[in-house]
């Protein structure tokens, strides 16, 4: 009987239908899935920094410096007009009407001012007046962007690993790939003089025969200048000894229109006193692959190399006035360009010094090197500044994350 029973239980189970492959697979799956994460050790492969950038200085060379026009450059010096120096005026004749009505036509006017004595002409026949413009010479300014320490961010994915495991998760080598995004700015400026040709227009106005005019002070002094038309008070005594006071009308007459004009340019003789600057910043986009190797414990290298992409935008603005004396300066001008946007590609390196903290946290620092060629320009009314972005050394701080 046992013998019988024996034979029996082979052929019962050679009789039943075997379990195709693919539901062993998936009861495995599902038995893997079934497992607690908290005793599942995965090695992690995304990792996330955040570090400040700090890049070297960008160059700024400014030019065309000191564009300062005036009206007189476009007058025939023939035409009766009222004429406005750096130093006087010259106004059109308010005197009216003479005695039979009809308006004086002498070529004479009375009203007038200078400022200086240095303005009286050699001979002490005439007025000189006058008026200054500036235009560009070959003067150059430099200007650099001061150290900048801006955001970086980076994201890397681990592809494949490798070596001696140096922890559950992880082994010596790892390879992979990465993307980040790094700010800088541009911020270069220079506030003080320069120089330009300097232009000066003398107009020559004459007396007429008439004594060089002074106006006088409260005791009756003659000081400098003149202003017309002008007057004196006088005040007489009678014999019956009643004052009498009277305004005399004691204004010099100067022609109306000059009798002669020079124009002189005197190379580099202005002095520009304005602020000058170039601001921006630029974004730039880097990937590439990356190698790590780690050692020692905790300490670990990383090296990365790829191309870049940098987006760039820029703005200039500028003041400047045309200073002569410590009284004699011109209005301040200055104008603003809108935003000038470029974009150009690169490559760069990196050399990665990490230490870790934990399984997910580390430290790192790294020296990297970015390389776009590349000088770029803005015109504001012939003023240029020429700008080198900053590209080669630089250096990260930061932390690392992984999940």
């Amino acid at each position: 009987m046992l013998r019988f029973v024996a034979l029996l239980l082979p052929a019962l189970a050679f009789g039943q239908e075997a379990k195709p492959p693919s539901e062993v697979e998936n009861a495995l799956t599902r038995y893997a899935r079934a497992i607690p994460d908290s005793l599942l050790v995965r090695p992690y492969r995304n990792e996330f920094s955040v570090s400040l950038r700090f890049l070297g200085n960008s160059s700024v060379r400014f030019s065309g410096m000191g564009e300062i026009r005036t009206d007189f450059e476009d007058d025939d010096s023939t035409s009766l007009a009222n004429r406005v120096y750096a130093d006087g005026y010259v106004a059109l004749d308010a005197r009216g009407q003479s005695a039979d009505g009809e308006a004086f036509s002498d070529g004479l006017t009375n009203t007038w001012s200078y400022d200086y004595a240095d303005q009286i002409t050699p001979e002490g026949d005439g007025i000189m007046f006058h008026a200054y413009a500036a235009s560009p010479s070959d003067a150059v300014i430099e200007a650099e962007t001061p150290q900048g320490v801006n955001p970086d961010l980076e994201y890397s994915r681990v592809l494949y690993q490798w070596g001696k495991p140096v922890s559950p998760r992880r082994k010596a080598w790892q390879l992979g790939l990465l993307a980040g995004w790094g700010l800088s700015d541009v911020n270069a400026k220079y506030n003080g003089s320069t120089t330009a040709d300097l232009i000066v227009i003398t107009d020559t106005y004459s007396l007429n025969g008439a004594p060089v005019p002074y106006d006088y002070d409260s005791d009756g002094e003659p000081i400098e200048g003149y202003t017309a038309p002008s007057s004196r008070i006088i005040e007489v005594v009678g014999d019956d000894g009643v004052t009498t006071t009277y305004v005399v009308d004691n204004t010099t007459l100067l022609g109306s229109r000059p009798v002669e004009r020079t124009v002189e340019t005197i190379a580099d003789g202005a002095q520009i006193d304005g602020f000058w600057q170039m601001s921006g910043a630029y974004f730039t986009l880097r990937s590439g692959p990356w190698v790590r190797w780690e050692p020692f414990k905790n300490m670990s290298l990383k090296l990365s190399g790829g191309g870049t992409f940098t987006l760039i935008g820029l703005s200039m603005n500028y003041r400047e006035k045309l200073v002569i004396n410590d009284d004699i300066e011109s209005p301040e001008i200055g104008e603003q360009s809108g935003t000038m946007t470029e974009t150009f590609a690169g490559i760069y390196g990196s050399v990665d010094g990490e230490w870790s903290l934990n399984e997910r946290t580390s430290l790192f620092a790294s020296a990297y090197y970015e390389d776009f060629d590349e000088e770029l320009s803005l015109e504001i009314d012939g003023r240029q500044a020429q700008a080198e972005v900053a590209s080669g050394l630089g250096l990260r701080i930061g932390v690392t994350t992984r999940f």
